[in-house]
């Protein structure tokens, strides 16, 4: 996500006037055993409860955001929506995260420093 909010950056003409969630990935790592077939599994960080409700945004079949149930969650989707064609055209079409799902971590009316 710090692609999106770089690029945001660089292309504003001041502040924006909508309000942009402030959306991270979770944290992933490969681990490779240490045996002769070298299993790998993929680790990927805990959302617990405590950190807020889940949310499914933009499901992997479809680019199209999903209809959510009131207007900050249909807000968070299309500013996904809008993540995914940053990153699709700022990696020259090589890299964009189709699966968004999680939960907000703040919202905020500026661009985060």
């Amino acid at each position: 996500m710090d692609l999106v909010y770089d690029v945001m950056k660089q292309k504003r003409k001041g502040e924006p006037s909508f309000s942009v969630p402030k959306m991270r990935y979770v944290n992933v790592v490969l681990a490779v055993a240490n045996n002769s077939s070298r299993d790998t599994y993929l680790l990927e960080e805990v959302v617990g409860e405590e950190d807020g409700a889940f949310r499914k945004y933009i499901n992997n079949t479809s680019a199209v955001p999903l209809t959510q149930t009131d207007e900050e969650r249909q807000h968070i989707s299309n500013f996904l929506s809008f993540s995914q064609h940053v990153q699709i055209l700022e990696t020259q079409h090589q890299v964009f995260v189709s699966d968004q799902q999680g939960i907000v971590v703040a919202f905020s009316y500026g661009i985060f420093d």
